[in-house]
């Protein structure tokens, strides 16, 4: 073999070489590129999910918050209107109560509350109380019942109140006590 076919054959040997380690250096160049994006997209992964419950938390939050300050300031309007429409109900109710007391019926439902105070007393001493604007049925309903009637000196809108003090008992038939009742259940149902 000549020196120049030693050459050549030398020259193709080492660009074999080369060639296979150029190729070598590039596949693991190309493997560490690929374990580096694999890390990243990982780690991106990480952080966009770790951002992503972060910022549902947060909303949440917030969520959580305007809706109980939306749900406070619906009670709030809610009671004010319940407020206002009881207002209105029950002074419609006190004027048809003042409007019942001009009729026989309210003279009979008297004679009734008294009659079942009497009864109820069973001989003890009884005081029964009449409102101050029933002043002029007394001499009826004292006719009609038999019964010694004192005119009050509290207005409790109509209605009688008796006391029978031997047993402290106190009988209250009178529309305020029973209007003040109606309003006590009516704002705990609403």
């Amino acid at each position: 073999m000549t020196l120049d076919e030693k050459l050549d054959n030398f020259y193709n040997a080492t660009m074999e070489d080369a060639a296979k380690q150029r190729v070598e250096i590039i596949n693991d160049y190309k493997k560490s590129l690929r374990e580096i994006y694999e890390e990243h997209k990982q780690e991106s992964l990480r952080k966009a999910e770790n951002f992503f419950e972060m910022e549902v938390k947060n909303l949440n939050r917030e969520k959580n918050k305007t809706l109980s300050t939306e749900t406070l300031d619906m009670r709030r309007l809610i009671n004010e209107k319940s407020k206002e429409l009881s207002a209105i109900l029950f002074n419609d109710v006190t004027r048809k109560i003042e409007e019942f007391m001009k009729t026989p019926e309210y003279i009979d439902l008297l004679e009734k509350q008294i009659r079942d105070a009497v009864n109820f007393s069973k001989q003890d001493a009884i005081t029964i109380y009449i409102n101050p604007s029933d002043e002029e049925k007394k001499a009826e309903l004292e006719k009609r019942t038999n019964a010694l009637l004192t005119i009050s000196t509290i207005d409790f809108l109509g209605g009688t109140r008796a006391v029978i003090s031997s047993k402290n008992i106190l009988i209250d038939n009178s529309f305020s006590t029973k209007i003040n009742e109606e309003k006590e259940k009516f704002e705990l149902q609403s």
